[in-house]
């Protein structure tokens, strides 16, 4: 193992742990005299109110509650089909103990260093506004309570003493989940990915390392499906009614909206710290309803989803349909010693999607966004002399190619794309041509394209034959002829994609802080699902 590689696992570990820290509470004060809907003043009073009526948890209550660890890792078990191997190690932890060891993840630079890289990028595409300052507002976000969490590591399930017992039990089933899935599956290995970012291709050679971040949502969706069971359960319906109450809960979640409070967020970080939670649930919710408890359990685990796109379409999942798949080839021959690579991946289809509600109107998130039939991308930093008064996105240059399963989702992408790129940097000239390819053997043109000279250099939008958008951002036109025909090259091949590399909104969930942020987030979310199952 490399010195690389050591640092990735170093910063996976962590990551994982905090992972358990941090994304561990689900119980939230309820009154049960208001039948009505909650205002967000009553929502946070009901926070406030909770947060202050801690309770220190005696030895006799602590008997009680190691005892629950047993009960409802039973339900568990019972709920998800996976085999309690052995009985689930359990420690009661104060307030010092948990704010060490998040204190211990989020002072790591290890896990801060591919978010830092992800948002040059982010910025570049026009996820994140210009000069956002990723890091620093990812840290300000400060974690709510904290109820109780597994960890993979030592294989303990940590319980909290300022926190009642009965606030406990639900959290113990989500987390309780964790544990046995870790007991049949190793959760350090699954959900494990290694990434190197200085790599220029945007398809790396296999690497039985490389796991897809889309194994969280499979971890977690399963983990929020035996939650809502539970609390089902609690509120006394019978295994017979969970169906009712899961349906209910994914009408929920197609309606929900990231939080009011969490307003200041881009889009792309609210988005992201939904997908585990939201989409895996969804996607697991599907698997229920459509296959069986041994497909959504055991079976993602015996083969799991390889992209977003799987996760986002349950269907194409279960059919075994191959995911839409493109890849750029190692771009060095043209670059050389003029730019130093940077970043590369897959642009997913919930990266897609993020950029469709971001730039475009509120139509066209269906259409465009189910259109989409692969992508990627590959990010290259200028050194020497084409580095010169480049500063910030100036300074990194960027291919993105996508294909698509019309001419209509392709055309339209590309001007929504363009639209929001003048939003963003000057452009100071725009030439747009069209040559007409159709039927004419060895044409080497676009069918559409668009030359704009910015503020941050050439940027050229085309659509070719085949369906296929090539972007390209502060190039200039020679390196661009160059480069096109590696592409169009690419996009005729008819070989295997090879392995896919992490797609970039993805990468965000490496990193402590942005960890903290999905807290947040994802409290919320658990608010509606408990909602759901009254």
């Amino acid at each position: 193992m490399n010195a690389g590689e050591s640092m990735n696992r170093i910063t996976h570990m962590t990551c994982l742990l905090l992972a358990g820290v941090l994304l561990a509470g689900y119980a939230f004060a309820q009154d049960s005299s208001n039948s009505g809907a909650a205002s967000l003043g009553d929502i946070a009073r009901a926070y406030r109110d909770h947060k202050q009526v801690e309770v220190q948890v005696n030895p006799e209550d602590a008997k009680v509650l190691f005892a629950a660890v047993d009960e409802i890792s039973s339900f568990a078990s019972q709920d998800s089909g996976f085999i309690k191997h052995a009985a689930i190690k359990r420690e009661l932890v104060n307030r010092e103990h948990v704010a060490k060891n998040m204190a211990k993840a989020l002072n790591s630079d290890a896990v801060e260093e591919e978010v830092l890289r992800s948002e040059l990028v982010l910025q570049k595409f026009g996820l994140l506004p210009p000069g956002f300052q990723l890091k620093e507002f990812l840290l300000k976000t400060k974690p709510m309570q904290l109820q109780g969490y597994y960890d993979p590591k030592d294989k303990t399930m940590y319980l909290m003493d300022w926190v009642d017992l009965e606030d406990q039990r639900p959290i113990m089933a989500h987390e309780l989940t964790h544990a046995l899935q870790d007991q049949n599956y190793d959760l350090t290995k699954f959900v494990f990915f290694h990434h190197d970012a200085q790599r220029a291709e945007a398809a790396p050679a296999d690497d039985p390392d490389e796991r897809s971040d889309v194994h969280r949502a499979v971890v977690e969706g399963q983990a929020m499906v035996v939650y809502l069971d539970y609390m089902a359960q609690e509120a006394g319906l019978s295994q017979g009614e969970f169906p009712e109450v899961r349906a209910r809960a994914l009408n929920h979640l197609d309606d929900y909206d990231p939080p009011i409070a969490l307003h200041d967020a881009p889009r792309v970080l609210k988005e992201e710290a939904l997908f585990p939670y939201r989409e895996g649930m969804a996607f697991e919710l599907e698997l229920l309803q459509q296959s069986s408890r041994q497909q959504a359990f055991a079976g993602v685990f015996a083969r799991p989803p390889k992209s977003t796109y799987e996760i986002l379409n349950p269907d194409a999942y279960l059919k075994k349909a191959t995911p839409p798949a493109f890849a750029i080839p190692d771009l060095s021959p043209v670059l050389g010693n003029r730019y130093q690579a940077y970043d590369s991946g897959t642009m997913g289809q919930l990266d897609v999607r993020i950029m469709v509600r971001e730039f475009g109107r509120e139509h066209d998130v269906y259409w465009i966004t189910s259109n989409w039939d692969g992508g990627a991308y590959v990010a290259v930093k200028a050194t020497g002399a084409e580095a010169q008064g480049k500063e910030g996105t100036a300074g990194l240059a960027l291919l993105y190619a996508s294909r698509w399963k019309t001419a209509e989702a392709a055309r339209r992408f590309a001007e929504l794309y363009q639209n929001a790129l003048a939003k963003r940097v000057n452009v100071r000239q725009q030439d747009e041509m069209n040559v007409d390819c159709v039927g004419k053997e060895g044409c080497q043109a676009p069918l559409w394209a668009v030359r704009l000279l910015t503020s941050e250099g050439p940027t050229f939008l085309e659509i070719w034959p085949g369906n296929l958008l090539i972007i390209t951002h502060s190039f200039d036109e020679g390196t661009v002829a160059q480069l096109r025909p590696i592409v169009l090259a690419a996009a005729r091949s008819t070989a295997p994609a090879g392995a896919a590399n992490r797609e970039l909104g993805a990468k965000l969930g490496n990193c402590a802080s942005f960890l903290a942020f999905q807290e947040q987030v994802r409290r919320q979310l658990a608010k509606v699902i408990a909602e759901a199952a009254q």
